[in-house]
């Protein structure tokens, strides 16, 4: 948020009403800032990619709305790096980030699950009993 004039009047020039733009505006910063620092905090990660996934998402189904012409108008297009983007170049650019953002929670969850296979159960002080032979968590090498 470089351009913060800017990106209120893109906002307020979105085919949403103004209630919802001027909730965004307040929103959108935060959840973005918020997002960045999990992303950047081990213990937080994986919630920050889900964050980025949810925010991504969103945003993807209201530019998918505006392909299907749900909107009365289109709104301007957005600024920054896909400002030269078509509405329908800027939605195959967000799929692919999607997608991307979607194979890190899943890889990140994975990871997370693999780790925490011989971590004591929490407030047992227990470690979980051992995986049955043939499982594929077995054959793990390090």
């Amino acid at each position: 948020m470089i351009d913060y004039t800017a990106f209120r009047g893109q906002m307020l020039n979105q085919a949403f009403p103004s209630w919802v733009a001027h909730l965004l505006i307040w929103l959108l910063p935060p959840a973005e800032l918020l997002a960045v620092l999990m992303l950047t905090t081990q213990s937080l990660r994986l919630a920050g990619m889900w964050l980025s996934t949810l925010m991504m998402s969103a945003f993807t189904v209201y530019i998918g709305l505006v392909l299907i012409d749900f909107y009365d108008r289109a709104p301007c297009s957005c600024g920054g790096v896909v400002s030269q983007l078509s509405f329908q170049g800027h939605f195959v650019f967000n799929l692919f980030f999607l997608a991307l953002s979607i194979l890190g929670v899943m890889l990140a969850r994975k990871g997370a699950l693999s780790q925490n296979t011989n971590k004591p159960q929490a407030g047992t002080g227990r470690t979980p009993a051992p995986l049955a032979p043939g499982n594929a968590e077995n054959l793990k090498t390090e």
